[in-house]
């Protein structure tokens, strides 16, 4: 991932959205690269693991909250997903959207392509897309 995020050119002009952030470890790596980062995550011992790990980074914030009830924030220009494969269909059309209301962002998929979309490039286990 830092590998990716390096690519990716990760950094303070970027505002990193993790939906499904689990304990925060993706977000402290782009934190770690100056980007301003949004965790999304309902498990609430999960999300307070995330907002620990990242105490000592200004710019973050974790929402406890299910991602499909909260649209993406308007600054977004980096969306990371570890998905189920199960959510796939409905993680597409979320993203589509978020994209057309006005967004523009790239979406990074950990180990699954999204349905009926091409993704822009492959690295490594991630997909990468361009909404």
């Amino acid at each position: 991932l830092e590998k990716l995020f390096k690519e990716l050119d990760i950094d303070e002009n970027d505002c990193l959205v993790d939906l499904g952030a689990g304990d925060g470890r993706v977000l402290q790596l782009a934190a770690e690269r100056g980007a301003r980062v949004v965790g999304v995550e309902i498990n609430p011992f999960l999300a307070l693991v995330a907002r620990w790990r990242l105490r000592r980074f200004g710019n973050f914030a974790v929402l406890m909250r299910n991602m499909w009830s909260c649209s993406l924030p308007p600054e977004t220009t980096c969306v990371f997903v570890f998905p189920a494969q199960t959510i796939l269909p409905k993680l597409a059309k979320y993203l589509q959207k978020q994209a057309d209301d006005g967004r523009s962002f790239q979406v990074i998929v950990h180990a699954f392509k999204l349905p009926g979309i091409v993704p822009e490039s492959t690295v490594g286990a991630f997909n990468l897309y361009r909404f």
